[in-house]
């Protein structure tokens, strides 16, 4: 299972994920399952049914928050994709530190700051928006990798999660920041 969690919208790039596929419409062992609701939901719903995508993909729409770390937790690894913009260089989807925590391996189609953290945190495999074609190759190579390598994968996200995105450093490190300027 390759899951997407969270807003079906005009900045996350489903058009590519319907064009990467379709390019691996034939590996039946891939399974793409789509978990939330948005602006583009019914949008992606008909697209699945125009491009003969049915037994590929899974749509739940919205489930309650306490069934997504099962979901997760049973998942082969996680999709976080935006469309290429001007925001996107600065801007790290919330989502990606939950998948990271998650301890599963991360496919990327995304630019800027996301791209850069999934590289050098080594939690999966990444390329730049919009590349759909190296985003098929990036999927092809996930389902060749041992339990091992997937198992690594994900603890190389965790504790870059841990060490990064921590809360209560953050807060302490904002607040540090702020007497600093204040002085």
């Amino acid at each position: 299972y390759i899951t997407f969690t969270g807003n079906i919208g005009e900045v996350q790039d489903f058009e590519n994920i319907l064009n990467c596929a379709e390019t691996l419409k034939t590996t039946k062992k891939i399974k793409w399952l789509i978990v939330g609701d948005g602006s583009k939901y019914l949008w992606l719903k008909n697209q699945i049914q125009k491009r003969n995508l049915d037994t590929n993909f899974i749509l739940t729409g919205n489930l309650s928050t306490d069934q997504i770390p099962h979901i997760l937790k049973n998942s082969d690894c996680l999709l976080v994709v935006l469309k290429k913009s001007k925001i996107d260089k600065f801007t790290v989807p919330g989502k990606l530190s939950n998948y990271m925590i998650s301890k599963k391996p991360i496919i990327g189609m995304i630019d800027g700051e996301a791209y850069d953290i999934i590289k050098n945190s080594n939690c999966g495999l990444v390329c730049r928006s919009g590349e759909y074609k190296k985003l098929s190759l990036n999927i092809k190579k996930v389902l060749k990798f041992s339990k091992s390598k997937k198992l690594t994968l994900g603890k190389n996200g965790f504790y870059f999660a841990k060490k990064n995105f921590d809360r209560v450093k953050q807060f302490k490190k904002a607040i540090f920041y702020l007497k600093k300027i204040a002085n």
